[in-house]
């Protein structure tokens, strides 16, 4: 949300779109789960996919966007839970297609979406493109 802030901000001035921004980098729960080698106890974002859900935010969505961490776990998360009948998403560095998760993604197979991968990104690690 920080570095894309002004994309998400004039998207929302257009009357075609409602823009909510339902979760933000550098919030308290912003870090991995304890199953990742980095990652540590609730709070964190597979605590609060699970609170998205609870407050129903993809039954009032007619689309998602995931950023980096988002897309690695909370999307995931998210499609475990939903399975076909989660909104289409756009996942931008595609962190949902990394081979590297600590867990695997069941990826629906009516999932609608949109894998936004920039080749200069640092988020990709040593992986190829």
């Amino acid at each position: 949300t920080g570095i894309n802030g002004q994309v998400y901000n004039h998207l929302g001035q257009d009357r075609a779109f409602v823009v909510d921004i339902v979760g933000q980098s550098r919030a308290v729960y912003d870090c991995y789960p304890e199953c990742w080698s980095n990652g540590g106890p609730p709070p964190n974002l597979e605590t609060f996919a699970g609170e998205v859900l609870r407050q129903r935010w993809a039954e009032r969505s007619d689309c998602f966007v995931f950023g980096s961490r988002g897309g690695q776990v909370v999307l995931p998360f998210m499609w475990r839970q939903m399975r076909d009948s989660m909104p289409p998403v756009v996942c931008i560095n595609g962190g949902c297609a990394m081979s590297s998760l600590p867990r695997e993604v069941h990826w629906p197979e009516a999932a609608v979406s949109f894998l936004l991968i920039g080749g200069q990104d640092y988020f990709r690690g040593n992986a190829s493109i």
